[in-house]
C-alpha cells in the first residue's frame, strides 16, 4: 500500500455502538486522521453540515433491537452524495451490503468497499488508505471555473445525482434529455460519461452541435456524419458507413451505426451537446428521424444497440413543433441540479480553514451563489485561507463587477427581451407568478437562462443573491 499524506483528513464514522466509535477515534487517530464519531443518523447529518468530510465508515444496523434494519446503508445512499463511503459491519450476511459495492446495470455504486467487524481493524486501516489514495488536493487542480471539466480534471469532479440517473437509463436503453442554463454542467457530464467505467460495455460518441453551424442540409449532415466515423474508427479501428445527405440518408447511416454495435456487442451512446446553440438544417426531420429509430426497435431490432443523450439550452417542445406530426417524447429528461451544502463544503476542501470558519464561509457562499456550480466554483477560487464571510461578500461583489464569461450574456438576454425583463422586475418586486414553465412560455424562458426558481410556496423568484445584486445594481430591474 503507498503512502498517503493523511494531514487534514476528515473521516465520519457511524455506529450507533459506542465502544465502537472510541475504538476507531483511537486507532485512526494514532494515524494522524482527524475522526468525528456519530451514534444517530441525526449526529451524523449535523457533523457533515459542519465539517468537510473526506470519508464516511458506516455500520448498517443503526438500530440493534430491529434485526432487519438497514438505516447505514439507507443513510450512505442519500447522504454526502459526493463523499467516498465504506461498509463496517458485524453483519456480513447481509447480500444487499454486498451489492452497494458495485455498480449494477442500472446504479451507481453505494460504498467503494466492505469490510467486516471480524475482519479486524488493520482490514479497515488498510481500505481507509485504498480510498483515500490519491485524494491529496494539494496535487490537483482546484477549482476551475469557465469551460467544461475533462478527464484532466477529474480529481476535482463533483457528481451530483444526475450521474447516477443518466448512467441508470443507459443502460436501460433510454433516449435522455439535459435541458439546462449555460454553464450548468452539462458538457462536463457527457465527458464523464466517456471516461467512467460504468459504461465500458458502451462506446460513447459526442458532438458539440454548434460546430456543424451551415443553412445547407447536405453539407451538415455530411459534417456530422464525418466527426462520427472519426471517433467509430478511432475506438473500434473500423472503417465506417456512408456520409449522407438528408434525413433519409441520416436514418439508414444510424442503422449501420447501430449494426457495428450488434457486431462488437456494444451498446452505443451519441451524446448531441449545444442543442439549441445554433438552427439544424430541416431540425424537426432530423429529430423526427431520431424518434422513429426508437420507436422502431422491435422491427428493426438492430437499433437496441443505439441510443442518443441531447443537451443544451433549448425548449424540448420546439424538437418537433409540427402540429401534424408526434412530438419528441421518447426521452427522459434529468435535471442537474445546483451544489448542495454538502457539495460546496466538499468542493472548498482545497482551502485550509478551521472547521467553524469554513461552516460560515461556506454558508455565505451558498447565500450568493444558491449552488450554481460556475459561480460556486469561481467564488471558491478567489477565497483562501485566510478568508472570512466578509472576505465572501466582497469577492461576490467584484465578482459582479468583473464576470466576462457568465454574467454579461445573463444580462443581455433579460435586457434583448422586454417581456423577460418585465417579467422579471415583477417577480423582484413581490408580484406572486406561479413557477410554471411547463404551461408559462415566460417562466419557461426565465429558467433556461437560469435565473429564476421556485421558493417554497411554489412561485417564481430570483434564484440567487449574486443575480438579484447583478439586476438591482445594475439597474436593469427597479424596486417599486
Amino acid at each position: 500500500m503507498s503512502q498517503i499524506n493523511v494531514m487534514n483528513y476528515n473521516i465520519l464514522f457511524l455506529d450507533d455502538n459506542v465502544d465502537y466509535g472510541e475504538l476507531i477515534l483511537a486507532v485512526l487517530g494514532e494515524r494522524g486522521y482527524s475522526v468525528h464519531v456519530a451514534t444517530t443518523l441525526s449526529q451524523a447529518v449535523h457533523i457533515l453540515s459542519s465539517q468537510a468530510i473526506d470519508l464516511i465508515i458506516t455500520d448498517v444496523r443503526l438500530k440493534e433491537d430491529l434485526p432487519e434494519d438497514q438505516s447505514g446503508i439507507e443513510f450512505a445512499k442519500t447522504v454526502g452524495r459526493t463523499i467516498p463511503k465504506i461498509i463496517y459491519t458485524a453483519y456480513p450476511q447481509y447480500t444487499s451490503i454486498r451489492e452497494v459495492l458495485s455498480a449494477s446495470n442500472n446504479s451507481l455504486p453505494i460504498a467503494i468497499d466492505y469490510v467486516t467487524k471480524q475482519a479486524g481493524l488493520e482490514e479497515l486501516v488498510q481500505a481507509v488508505e485504498a480510498a483515500l489514495s490519491g485524494r491529496d488536493f494539494g496535487l490537483v487542480s482546484e477549482f476551475k471555473a469557465g469551460g467544461a471539466l475533462t478527464s484532466e480534471d477529474a480529481a476535482i469532479y463533483t457528481p451530483r445525482d444526475a450521474e447516477q440517473k443518466v448512467v441508470t437509463y443507459l443502460k436501460q436503453n433510454h433516449y435522455i434529455l439535459i435541458v439546462e442554463p449555460r454553464q450548468q454542467g452539462k458538457t462536463s457530464l457527457i465527458n464523464f460519461l466517456r471516461r467512467t467505467k460504468l459504461l465500458d460495455d458502451s462506446l460513447v460518441l459526442s458532438i458539440d452541435i454548434s460546430s456543424l453551424s451551415t443553412d445547407i442540409e447536405k453539407q451538415w449532415y455530411q459534417k456530422l456524419c464525418f466527426l462520427l466515423n472519426r471517433q467509430l474508427q478511432f475506438a473500434l479501428s473500423k472503417t465506417t458507413v456512408h456520409l449522407p445527405e438528408d434525413s433519409f440518408g441520416w436514418r439508414e447511416y444510424l442503422f449501420e451505426v447501430a449494426g457495428l454495435g450488434n457486431e462488437l456487442g456494444k451498446q452505443i451512446i451519441i451524446t448531441f451537446d449545444e442543442i439549441g446553440s445554433v438552427d439544424i438544417p430541416n431540425s424537426e426531420r432530423f429529430f423526427t428521424v431520431l424518434r422513429d429509430v426508437h420507436n422502431a426497435r422491435d422491427a428493426e431490432t438492430e437499433f437496441n444497440s443505439l441510443t442518443f443523450l441531447l443537451a443544451g439550452s433549448f425548449h424540448p417542445k420546439n424538437l418537433i413543433n409540427n402540429e401534424r406530426i408526434s412530438p419528441f417524447n421518447v426521452a427522459q429528461r434529468v435535471r442537474l441540479r445546483d451544489f448542495d451544502l454538502a457539495e460546496i463544503t466538499h468542493l472548498s476542501r482545497p482551502i485550509l480553514l478551521a472547521d467553524e470558519r469554513r461552516r460560515e464561509i461556506v454558508e455565505r457562499v451558498f447565500n450568493w451563489t444558491h449552488g450554481q456550480p460556475y459561480l460556486t466554483h469561481k467564488l471558491l477560487s478567489l477565497l483562501d485561507r485566510f478568508s472570512t464571510a466578509t472576505t465572501v461578500d466582497e469577492v461576490a461583489l467584484s465578482l459582479i463587477r468583473d464576470d466576462e464569461n457568465h454574467l454579461p450574456s445573463i444580462v443581455k438576454r433579460i435586457t434583448d427581451s422586454k417581456i423577460l425583463h418585465s417579467s422579471l422586475s415583477k417577480i423582484y418586486n413581490g408580484e406572486t407568478i406561479w413557477f410554471s414553465p411547463n404551461t408559462n412560455p415566460i417562466v419557461e424562458d426565465l429558467e433556461l437562462i437560469g435565473v429564476i426558481c421556485s421558493d417554497e410556496n411554489g412561485n417564481c423568484k430570483i434564484k440567487n443573491r449574486i443575480y438579484q445584486t447583478l439586476f438591482v445594481r445594475g439597474g436593469i430591474i427597479k424596486s417599486v
